[in-house]
């Protein structure tokens, strides 16, 4: 029997008040959340070793394994306290991370005990289809690979790298201070095929905190990039010359470079529902460089805060043809030039075909001049700027500079909201005029409110299916515009709006998802207003009611 709303509230708030109260108490004590942080001791000194003489509880895995000095073909363990010639069992491991990488065959993975491991790892063996090599963190254990005293080759290299193997999968690992040379990453896939990173954390890379080059079908997920491209050198996630793609679920913090990067040559790949805060440069950039680059779609992020450039950009910079490429329901806000750049950077040959930039929401963007979409590339064709809501950015909401083509870009149906009359601006065809109506833009929640002008006044010309949360298009009788299908949910009220208490730290997402970063402080102002705010994703929309 389904409840009416109000009791189907009461019902919800009982049930979760013991949650929220406990949450409440963790997050305002002094102590760090070490669950979902990395301790900031982290980024001054290794964490210490596990001593030979701390005890493990050796409990067997789901895989079945057992702890009488046999071991599962399939199953090896590596700790601390091991030895390298030991039999890899779960009461006697391996010493190194890398005695399994020399060992391990396809259908067989290694559980890696807790600890730092002082060590360059680089897989030897290929998997198979359906049977992957795994290299797993044990559950509910913290890994660290530290490369503080290894001084990497000058050249494209990784603290953790794959190179010309398939079949690989690489999960919860800790990987800090690789360097000390521009290009050397903390992860590295080169000239490698059907490899899954997730849930790793990099910290402190010289280049990237993951780097893939030259690969076919890769998987980059639920990973976190602190600080990652500190000397100079690639993107803190790069993904060059590969196809087949997906980087998705990531959280970027404190880049020193560019967040994401797809570029020269790559293709057939999505970018879909990270979080890039505080890069110094562009937040997500495809760049076809010197090589066709062509069917790439970026969704569902969000990218703030950009130092110096802007959230999103798309360019050519060396004279490759961009083509097919899509920027959709992202949002995008306080960055110090654009939202959303079409760029003219950087030769005097910059080709690109079949770009649209459709239902995305771009608020306060440019510091001291800048703004929300700028089509800036006159050798841009097929371009379309629809269904977008640019809100209160600084020196223009939609500019085409002069020098475009009138026939190569269609602008229509966007929300203007902030006209400021500047020399390239344009409302376009068929646009809304006045305030977006999100819920509470404050509060950086750029969901509709039920009075927004957005509701059903979008185009269905290259729409998206889905927003932002993932929530069907459309839902009334038309398409909204903007990242948010305003779906009548309930948003139950946040329980602090205080983003600046947090240094950098986030809460993203619908369907249960919290993504963090280091910080001792980091949830004390997220966690709770995440597990209000997210409620209805799971129990208030209509189709439960």
């Amino acid at each position: 029997m389904k409840l009416d709303r109000l009791s189907h509230g009461l019902y919800l708030a009982l049930l979760f008040l013991p949650l929220t109260t406990m949450l409440c108490s963790l997050l305002n004590s002094a102590a760090p959340l070490p669950s979902l942080a990395l301790p900031q001791s982290e980024s001054v000194t290794p964490s210490l070793q596990t001593s030979p003489e701390q005890n493990f509880t050796l409990e067997p895995l789901p895989t079945g394994t057992s702890s009488s000095g046999t071991v599962d073909k399939k199953v090896y363990y590596v700790a601390p306290f091991g030895d390298d010639t030991n039999a890899g069992s779960l009461d006697k491991p391996w010493r190194t991370i890398q005695k399994a990488a020399d060992s391990l065959v396809a259908g067989e993975s290694v559980y890696i005990r807790e600890g730092t491991y002082p060590e360059r790892v680089r897989p030897k063996n290929s998997g198979k289809a359906g049977e992957e090599i795994v290299y797993m963190a044990f559950p509910g254990e913290r890994v660290v690979i530290d490369g503080r005293n290894i001084h990497l080759p000058d050249d494209l290299v990784g603290l953790f790298e794959i190179a010309h193997q398939k079949h690989l999968r690489v999960s919860g690992l800790h990987v800090i201070n690789s360097g000390p040379y521009p290009d050397n990453a903390a992860i590295l896939v080169i000239n490698s095929e059907h490899i899954t990173l997730e849930n790793n954390t990099t910290f402190n890379s010289a280049s990237s905190g993951i780097g893939v080059w030259n690969s076919h079908e890769i998987v980059i997920a639920g990973n976190t990039i602190e600080q990652a491209g500190v000397s100079g050198g690639q993107e803190c996630i790069t993904v060059a010359t590969t196809s087949g793609f997906e980087v998705r679920d990531n959280l970027i913090v404190d880049c020193q470079k560019e967040g994401i990067d797809a570029k020269d040559g790559s293709s057939h790949g999505i970018i879909v529902h990270n979080v890039v805060a505080h890069p110094l440069k562009v937040g997500i950039y495809v760049d076809a460089w010197d090589k066709p680059t062509q069917d790439i779609t970026v969704s569902r992020n969000t990218v703030f805060d950009s130092v110096e450039s802007s959230g999103f950009a798309i360019a050519s910079e060396m004279g490759g043809l961009l083509s097919n490429i899509r920027l959709e329901n992202n949002v995008t806000y306080h960055n110090h030039t654009y939202g959303i750049e079409v760029s003219a950077c950087c030769s005097g040959d910059h080709p690109m075909d079949g770009i649209v930039i459709v239902n995305n929401t771009l608020y306060q963007n440019g510091i001291g001049w800048g703004g929300g979409i700028i089509q800036d590339n006159a050798q841009a064709q097929q371009v379309i700027i629809r269904n977008n809501i640019l809100s209160q950015n600084l020196t223009f909401q939609i500019a085409v500079a002069a020098d475009v083509p009138e026939d190569s870009v269609q602008v229509d149906h966007n929300l203007i909201d902030g006209f400021r009359g500047y020399e390239d601006e344009v409302y376009g065809e068929d646009y809304l005029e006045g305030e977006a109506g999100f819920l509470n833009p404050t509060a950086l929640d750029f969901h509709l409110s039920p009075t927004s002008p957005a509701i059903d006044q979008g185009s269905p010309f290259q729409a998206p299916t889905t927003d932002f949360d993932g929530d069907l298009r459309p839902f009334g009788s038309g398409y909204d515009i903007g990242a948010d299908e305003w779906h009548k949910a309930i948003y139950l009220p946040l329980i602090s709006s205080e983003l600046e208490t947090c240094p950098i730290s986030l809460c993203q997402g619908s369907r249960g998802v919290v993504s963090a970063i280091n910080s001792d402080v980091l949830g004390r102002c997220n966690v709770v207003k995440w597990l209000f705010k997210h409620l209805y994703d799971l129990y208030w929309r209509e189709d439960f009611l």
